[in-house]
């Protein structure tokens, strides 16, 4: 899938997600925010705003003074080197066009006296996290051809030794753009004699291969990582992931490393924003447990955190031929029509600014050192044309910004928390890495039967599983003739139904599971669901969503009333289209209950 298509339908989750009501709240204490209240954080030094940005040094030298004064430290400067196959000491670039042809290393390079020159103007006024981006723009060798990795990582020792000599905090690799080579069944693992069997080893060890070679050329590097590859892609990701930590805490590198969501870009709710924090920080030390590095592990609760990343402007959206084949790309209908203007085109807000500074207020308390915003366009400056080739930008630099752009400048600029204490030692729990407990009251078990073919406009048409169950029965799936299958809960809570069945585009499932009532009583269900489901007790559906969204953990509190006795609940789960498939369901604390009156059961 292509960058674009991803970012879109991440925005298509993060706008599902804003239109689902606050109004059910559960009894226990928990993130929840009703109303945002705000208060000035005590402590503002600690929580530092990164601007994800193509930038020209020139610009940001002459205005560094603006982006100080609007709350902004830093800065992931795209086009410094763009890939990974690049040669950062190769001249002439985009912000050096004139520089002689060829390849200059050390102090004459060019480009190289440009960044240093900005980033000491930069630290000066207190913005002090300026890092080179780097992409995976192209696919990565065959793991198991050391030469191409050898030039790969010297590619890196050099990006590195630039950033040091050119005074940046450190490097940002997005790893986003080849995701389907970090799945088992990516075609070129499929040939014959291949090594499957040792392959996500090998890509664990050329993440550390990687990452040690940064180390080598910028021991005091910060890291950042986007991303959260861990919960977005396929198992070899994870296995890059785990393989960087391992060569981070071998040197107990200081700089750290910082995992920068993308799922949490659109979701204004601190309720889905903590749910999602909470579910990447879980995973990555699931990740590090299981790769059997005990150093790795200690080195993340140290030095590791989550950024959680903000999308407030910058918008686009699709536009599709009578076929339903995308044509281009369009701006806020109101102010374009349909007419294509590319995905740069339009710096509208995706939210209003009232959203982002509730946004901004949650992501400040579950950040530990980083909250970034991605800039999908300049969308927080516009230059002359004079200007645009003085600083060798390009013409989106020239484009209008919104009216109320200060709105959205003041957040930032004074920066605020929510003012709810729930919510702030919940997330002081994530951010310091000990929110494995958290939550609790997830079924230990669940019984699965699928796939199913997914009707796309019909979601809620009954398929035989829910007519009757029938625990022996056989059923026609995708796979074949299927029967129900008990599979233990992960223990996060998370019910995967991606790892279950893997890629069928876009399927339904089914999950059935027993609760046991002392006697006749209300009772809460959290739940949370990726993409579309719908959840029956007792044969009676007590939730529909039919929509796409990330599954979060108590994005719905579900009422209901059980009986005394055995009750069976009953979800299913469709998928929209995305890596992730599959949903959070609990039974929650009863509050001034001493003792779990309600609990999970065998049949």
């Amino acid at each position: 899938m292509k960058s674009y298509e991803r970012i879109a339908r991440r925005m298509v989750a993060g706008a599902a997600l804003l239109l689902l009501s606050l109004s059910c709240r559960s009894q226990e204490p928990g993130p929840i925010v009703q109303e945002a209240r705000y208060l000035a954080d005590p402590d503002s030094e600690r929580v530092k705003t990164i601007l994800f940005a193509t930038i020209a040094p020139d610009f940001l030298y002459e205005r560094a003074d603006f982006f100080a004064q609007n709350g902004m430290h830093g800065f992931m400067m795209a086009h410094i080197m763009s890939s990974w196959q690049n040669d950062i000491w190769k001249q002439p670039t985009a912000y050096t066009p004139h520089a002689p042809a060829g390849r200059i290393v050390g102090e004459a390079n060019p480009l190289l006296q440009k960044c240093r020159r900005t980033n000491e103007r930069c630290r000066e006024l207190g913005i002090e996290y300026n890092s080179v981006k780097v992409a995976f723009y192209k696919n990565l060798p065959d793991w198991f051809d050391d030469a191409a990795w050898r030039a790969l990582c010297e590619n890196f020792y050099q990006c590195a030794v630039f950033s040091r000599m050119a005074q940046f905090s450190g490097i940002t690799l997005d790893i986003e753009y080849i995701a389907e080579m970090y799945h088992l069944d990516y075609p070129a693992y499929q040939v014959i004699g291949y090594p499957r069997d040792r392959l996500r080893s090998q890509a664990q060890q050329r993440g550390y291969e990687l990452m040690a070679a940064m180390i080598k050329g910028f021991p005091d590097m910060i890291f950042w990582l986007l991303p959260e590859c861990m919960t977005m892609y396929g198992p070899l990701a994870s296995d890059l992931f785990s393989g960087m930590v391992s060569a981070l805490a071998e040197k107990d590198s200081p700089g750290g490393i910082h995992v920068c969501t993308e799922g949490t870009y659109t979701t204004t709710k601190p309720r889905a924003l903590f749910g999602l924090i909470y579910k990447t920080d879980l995973r990555s030390q699931q990740v590090l447990a299981a790769s059997g590095d005990q150093r790795a592990l200690d080195y993340w609760q140290r030095r590791g955190s989550i950024s959680p990343g903000l999308w407030p402007l910058g918008y686009y959206r699709e536009i599709l031929d009578a076929k339903g084949t995308r044509i281009g790309y369009a701006g806020k209908k109101e102010k374009f029509g349909d007419r294509i203007i590319g995905s740069y085109a339009d710096k509208s807000e995706n939210y209003s600014a009232e959203e982002f500074h509730r946004q901004y207020a949650a992501g400040r308390l579950l950040a530990r050192r980083f909250v970034w915003i991605y800039c999908h366009g300049q969308v927080f400056w516009q230059l002359s044309k004079e200007e645009m080739e003085r600083y060798h930008t390009s013409a989106s630099d020239t484009l209008p910004v919104v009216e109320n752009l200060q709105e959205y400048l003041n957040v930032m600029r004074q920066p605020k928390i929510l003012d709810d204490s729930s919510f702030a030692n919940r997330s002081r729990q994530v951010r310091e890495h000990r929110g494995r407990n958290t939550f609790t009251g997830f079924a230990p078990y669940w019984r699965h039967l699928g796939p199913f073919a997914f009707d796309q406009k019909n979601f809620a048409a009954p398929l035989s599983p829910e007519k009757t169950i029938d625990l022996q029965a056989e059923h026609t799936t995708l796979s074949g003739s299927g029967r129900w299958q008990r599979t233990p809960t992960d223990s996060s809570g998370y019910v995967d139904l991606a790892a279950l069945y893997g890629n069928q585009k876009m399927p339904i499932a089914y999950s059935l599971a027993w609760v046991q009532s002392a006697k006749k009583q209300p009772v809460q269900l959290g739940f949370g669901c990726n993409d579309c489901a719908t959840v029956f007790v007792n044969g009676k559906a007590v939730f529909h969503f039919d929509g796409s969204r990330n599954a979060v953990i108590d994005e719905d509190i579900l009422p209901i009333t059980l009986p005394a006795g055995r009750s069976q609940i009953l979800v299913k789960c469709g998928d929209r289209g995305g890596s992730h498939w599959g949903f959070y369901l609990r039974i929650m604390e009863q509050a001034g209950k001493t003792k779990r009156e309600v609990r999970w059961v065998e049949p």
